[in-house]
């Protein structure tokens, strides 16, 4: 799989319905129009890109095992061609919002910069960060999700600030 598009699951795997009349209903006030909003700066970005290599594609802490002072990671069923970058805002996708995201960023980024330079900006995390919770507010209309509501509202309350960010 490349990375080049918001929604890079193979349709039979993941296919896109969020616009559909049933869930387009279960949107928070306004929330498709964010979506489109939003995708309409992203999917440009994401096809872009040129410095492709392959990535672990969800690389974050739950599939991270730490054994004596190593870290293994795991789950490599999202491997795809991406940007170093890209990866990086995988990483750091799931500490938004969090208290402590400041220091978790400068510790994962410390981290990294012991191995290879930082190869990205806050401008250019937050596109591919933006990518990926329009990734997932497709595939929560693929899944059982009880919360999926409050998911949503939190998608498009982050996804506003993406947009803010963006003028």
């Amino acid at each position: 799989m490349v990375w080049d598009r918001v929604h890079y699951f193979p349709e039979e795997v993941d296919p896109v319905v969020y616009h559909l009349p049933q869930n387009a209903a279960m949107f928070p006030q306004g929330g498709l129009s964010v979506v489109e909003r939003a995708l309409a700066i992203v999917q440009p970005r994401l096809a872009s890109v040129t410095d492709r290599q392959i990535v672990h594609g969800d690389l974050h802490m739950w599939n991270v095992h730490a054994r004596r002072n190593e870290l293994w990671a795991l789950d490599f069923e999202d491997i795809l061609w991406g940007s170093r970058a890209q990866d990086i805002a995988i990483s750091l996708y799931y500490i938004q919002g969090r208290a402590d995201c400041a220091d978790l960023t400068a510790a994962f980024r410390r981290g990294y910069e012991q191995e290879a330079p930082w190869p990205t900006d806050k401008a250019e995390l937050a596109i591919y960060m933006a990518a990926r919770r329009l990734m997932f507010v497709n595939y929560v209309f693929n899944i059982d999700m009880p919360d999926r509501a409050e998911f949503l509202a939190r998608s498009m309350d982050l996804l506003r600030g993406f947009l803010d960010s963006q003028s």
